[in-house]
Formats: C-alpha cells, structure tokens, sequence
C-alpha cells in the first residue's frame, strides 16, 4: 500500500508580508539618513579647519557685527570694490563691472571656495554664503549647512576684527531659501539679486 505524500505549501499572510516591506523600507530609510549625515559632516569639516585663524590684527572694539544699515554710498562705490572668492564672486564681478580703483576687498565664499585663511588681511568684508534655491540644493550643500558655516564666517570675522556682511537673509525667503523672484529658470541666482546685493553693499558700510 502506498502512502500518499502530501505536499508542502507555504502559505504568506498578507500582515507579514506587509511588516516585511515596512522593516525593508526602515532599514533603507535609516541607511539614507546616516549617509547624508556623514556626508554633510564631511563637508562641514572642509570649512573647521579655519575656525581656529590666528593673525596678528587686533581686535577693533568699535566693530558691530553683522554690519548695520548705513548712510547709502553713490553708485561709483561700486567701481572701488573687489569682490574675491567664488564663482558668485566673478558673477558679482561681471555684473558690476570691474573695479576701477580696488579700494574695498569683498570675500565671497560657496560651494566651490570654502574661506580662504590666506585672503584674511587684505579683506575688509567678509560676506555670508548666498543661501540656494530648492532644486539647488543637494544633500552635500543646501542652506542648513549654509547656515551653520554663516556661523562660522561671523566668528572668524569678530576674533579677527573684520567686518561681517548679512548677504545671506536679504535674499533668503521666508521657507529659508533663495527667494522665488532671485531665481532664474534654472534654480540659480537671477539679476535681480544681483542687483539687490548691490544695494545692500551701498547701504552697508564702515568708515
């Protein structure tokens, strides 16, 4: 008599095989999250190295940080300014027009030139990074990590008796990004900022 072998069917609960999808999906999750948390130490630590500048300049007790609203230059202020740094600062640079007479040295720093400690002592601004707009920004460089090296601009500039320029909040919006009507087409900085920090330089300066 033959015994009748009966076949092994597995059968899947549709509530497990949620909770599996689900603990995929966390686990995928958590590995994005510490991914872009390293990544943006990292990059972070690109720009710690100039926290601890050290120069020979004393220290001006009649600075006010970040520089505060002033009488408005003339427009040939302009033509005296140098702006040095970033790719924003050859951008800037063209849009003004270059300088005629380099009386003022302005830092611009960004994604592709962290602070420069070697520039410290023929700068007379240093000026926060400009923030970015939504489609700008990346997981290696959007406006939370501009903001903490903004933080780290101003220290630098009061240890070391520079003035600090707020170029980042007069073109940043309400969401903390670059403003919609900054923006160009392509998510980068239009004319209009540019003409709005020309303003603000105008109106933001030391004696």
């Amino acid at each position: 008599m033959k015994v009748k072998e009966k076949k092994l069917i597995i059968k899947f609960r549709p509530f497990f095989v949620l909770v599996i999808l689900f603990l995929t999906f966390l686990s995928c999750f958590l590995a994005y999250m510490l991914d872009a948390n390293d990544n943006e130490d990292e990059y972070i630590k690109k720009w710690e190295k100039i926290e601890n500048i050290e120069i020979a300049t004393p220290t001006n007790n009649d600075l006010i940080n970040p520089v505060p609203l002033s009488e408005k230059k003339n427009g040939t202020y302009i033509g005296e300014c140098v702006f040095i740094g970033d790719s924003q600062a050859d951008a800037l640079s063209d849009y003004f027009g270059k300088a005629i007479e380099a009386n003022f040295t302005y830092s611009i720093v960004g994604k592709d030139y962290p602070f420069d400690s070697g520039d410290i002592d023929k700068i007379d601004y240093i000026c926060a990074c400009f923030p970015v707009s939504a489609s700008a920004e990346t997981m290696t460089y959007n406006n939370k990590i501009i903001d903490k090296y903004n933080s780290t601009l101003l220290e630098i500039a009061n240890k070391n008796g520079k003035n600090y320029l707020d170029t980042n909040t007069v073109l940043k919006g309400s969401d903390g990004k670059l403003k919609s009507e900054y923006t160009d087409k392509n998510g980068e900085m239009n004319v209009h900022a540019y003409e709005s920090l020309r303003e603000f330089f105008l109106s933001h300066t030391v004696e």
